[in-house]
């Protein structure tokens, strides 16, 4: 696309979309007239056709709430609002919209100046809103457009059975699935199995006590690495696959993420390295030879951060791409040479990652990633820049393992069900006590996800995040569960915790829309929704002050998060925290601000009109921005104590926390506190199941 002396280029499959719309501006496309045109005969999931729009909305520097360009017609499909005319019509001659537009982009109320590149191909006048020279003129002359070869893409269940399939591992040539299964169902020990294609009997390839898990594949396919688990051991074995004999090679390196990956050569294994004592130091990368087993470590990451996991080596042997997480659900994906250095960062999500593996060409890395809502798989070239789905449809996609030779993708493939249920909380928490007995469900649907509650300030409305409409939006419903209520329409959106106004007239909600975190309040009675921000910035951990006035949240500033603070009405902004800050919450007084920082743990305190920062509760993990609560009881957090999540309680004075509550089956971050201080919310898994897939390209 051109204006003037400015070009853009698009993808064919983009582009087909447009001439798509453009054939009949102003009118509806259904999406599944969009698929049947851009992509017969081929099978694809939602998530393509949405990527597709995405690229045209960021094309023409358009916006979602207001656009210009591209309307989504919810439930139906989209259509192209802006004047189309043939390049070699008169200007006088601009047709209009054979139906009218509800709306013309009305200029924004401050609006944040667009990223260059957007800017750059922005149209600055409506009348000259859109002009496709060659892509008018070949819908004129009917010219078939321009694509690469055609390519016929199937998705393929390499494993169906009723238990749980995990941790695949492909072979190079893509011709065999190592994965692991637990045969006496979920209580019993995990054995590894190897199957050679859909519908193919798996063989059983271990059979032991302990649990066998996270397999990887020697470059020559001679020989199976993997991990065996017996309660608070673990070792590295290696096993041969022309006699199946096994050979420990040494212990694990962390007991939590011991995946494994093979240097090009066979001489090493990769793995997430716990260093030891020190509890504060996060998972470092280490190499581990396959002769002697003798472990290198290969990165240091930052103090009081969860650190480097999801170990995999490039196909060529030159760089090792690795996962690196401030917490269990704020990560990015990061490489190093294969002899270490210098980590260089290769996204900017600051998501939940749950599994990486380099593409055959060594150019690119394929991930796993919640950056959509759902968790879906995703593309990114390994020196950085746009990410593009591959796959998405489920529930949640992890894992993705890729045949180093022709690239074939296999993956997990969940089913969850995850609702909302409340868990007492008591003076002190014995762990020897049966628990599962106290909990109970409040809000429930089935195969669908609901979690991330919030209470209202009186305690008889609950706002939560759910995916029953198709993706993931805010609903509220009350104190009971019923009259659950649809709030927002953002589309496919990943979001976080909703938070209520003290008067409960608004939600506030940080929602990732076509890859940017912004805030937005909801109106509680008439669903409209105000965007309190749009800038290039993201913006996380919305909180309400205690008066309603004002809203603290956390954003990223050149590179570091601090805590900042928003007039919703003037828009104003002011910066809180001078050293760094993520999610904070006034103090019940209003005379402080307790909040969490990225890569420091603890809950820390500042006068409200500024401050050196102090240590108020130590131990909580950095970044947290949905799991600590301040009330006027005291200040609630999650934590972990011998493999149970419960939730702890430390005084506003400070000082450590104590168990208070026991959540069973704890499945998102986030959790309530109902007003009188009895009991919280939080979401809690009901089933969860999984398929291994593959993607078959031809």
């Amino acid at each position: 696309m051109s204006r003037g002396g400015d070009e853009v280029r698009l993808e064919p499959k983009v582009m087909q979309v447009l001439e798509c719309l453009a054939e009949t501006p102003g009118e509806v496309v259904t999406r599944d007239a969009l698929v049947a045109r851009v992509w017969p005969d081929v099978f694809v999931t939602d998530d393509v056709l949405h990527r597709a729009i995405r690229e045209l909305r960021r094309a023409f520097g358009d916006d979602t709430a207001n656009p210009a360009y591209v309307e989504t017609i919810r439930k139906r499909g989209y259509r192209l609002i802006a004047p189309v005319r043939p390049l070699n019509a008169p200007l006088d001659a601009l047709a209009a919209p054979r139906v009218a537009p509800p709306h013309v982009a009305p200029a924004p109320v401050a609006p944040a100046p667009p990223p260059p590149r957007i800017a750059q191909f922005a149209v600055a006048s409506i009348a000259l809103a859109l002009t496709l020279g060659a892509v008018v003129y070949a819908l004129a002359s009917r010219a078939p457009a321009v694509d690469d070869a055609p390519t016929s893409v199937r998705f393929v269940a390499m494993t169906s059975g009723p238990l749980n399939e995990t941790d695949p591992a492909l072979t190079a040539d893509g011709r065999r699935l190592a994965f692991a299964m637990r045969p006496e169902g979920s209580e019993g020990p995990a054995d590894l199995y190897v199957t050679t294609g859909a519908g193919h009997t798996p063989e059983r390839l271990t059979a032991h006590p302990a649990d066998d898990r996270y397999p990887a594949w020697s470059p020559d396919s001679a020989t199976l690495a993997f991990v065996r688990i017996d309660g608070t051991t673990c070792d590295v074995m290696l096993m041969s696959m022309a006699d199946r004999r096994e050979r420990r090679l040494a212990a694990c390196g962390n007991l939590e993420e011991p995946r494994l990956s093979w240097s090009a050569n066979g001489e090493w294994l990769v793995e997430s390295f716990a260093p030891g004592p020190d509890p504060i130091r996060g998972w470092q990368i280490a190499r581990l030879s396959t002769r002697t087993g003798v472990r290198e470590p290969l990165t240091l990451p930052a103090p009081a951060t969860l650190g480097d996991y999801f170990p995999t080596v490039s196909p060529d042997g030159t760089r090792i791409a690795f996962v690196r997480g401030i917490n269990g659900a704020t990560s990015d994906i990061f490489t190093i040479p294969f002899n270490g250095g210098t980590a260089t960062r290769v996204t900017w999500d600051n998501q939940d990652l749950v599994g990486l593996d380099w593409g055959a060409d060594s150019r690119s890395l394929v991930y796993a990633t919640d950056r959509a809502g759902g968790y879906t798989i995703w593309r990114v070239p390994a020196e950085g820049g746009d990410s593009q789905l591959v796959v998405g449809g489920a529930a949640k996609l992890k894992h993705p393992s890729v045949a180093r030779h022709d690239g074939r993708i296999s993956y997990e493939s969940w089913g969850y069900e995850i609702n909302l249920w409340e868990a007492p909380l008591t003076a002190r928490l014995d762990l020897e006590d049966d628990h599962a007995s106290t909990v109970r469900p409040v809000v429930r649907s089935s195969d669908q996800w609901n979690h991330s509650p919030d209470l209202s300030s009186d305690g008889k409305q609950i706002a939560f995040v759910s995916t029953r409409s198709g993706g993931a939006e805010l609903w509220v419903a009350d104190r009971d569960g019923a009259n659950a209520r649809q709030l927002s329409n953002f589309g496919r959106a990943s979001m976080r915790q909703p938070r209520w106004s003290p008067d409960g007239r608004r939600v506030l909600i940080s929602a990732g829309v076509n890859g940017q975190m912004d805030l937005y309040a909801l109106d509680v009675a008439t669903g409209s929704s105000s965007r309190l921000t749009n800038d290039a910035d993201d913006e996380v951990a919305p909180a309400w002050s205690r008066d309603g006035s004002t809203v603290i949240f956390g954003a990223r500033l050149s590179g570091s998060w601090q805590l900042m603070k928003l007039d919703p009405v003037s828009g104003a902004r002011t910066q809180i925290t001078p050293t760094g800050g993520y999610a904070g919450q006034e103090s019940p007084d209003g005379r402080s601000i307790l909040f969490t920082r990225l890569e420091q743990p603890g809950v820390w305190t500042m006068p409200v009109e500024g401050g050196t920062p102090e240590l108020l509760v130590p131990a909580v993990r950095a970044a947290e921005y949905a799991n600590f609560r301040v009330t006027t009881g005291g200040i609630f957090y999650v934590g972990v104590t011998a493999d149970q999540v419960v939730v702890r309680k430390a005084p506003l004075a400070g000082g450590p926390g104590i168990d208070v509550a026991w959540l069973g089956n704890y499945s998102w971050p986030g959790f309530a506190v109902t007003p009188d201080g009895s009991s919280v919310l939080y979401a809690h898994w009901d089933r969860r199941e999984s398929n291994i897939m593959a993607i078959d390209s031809k």
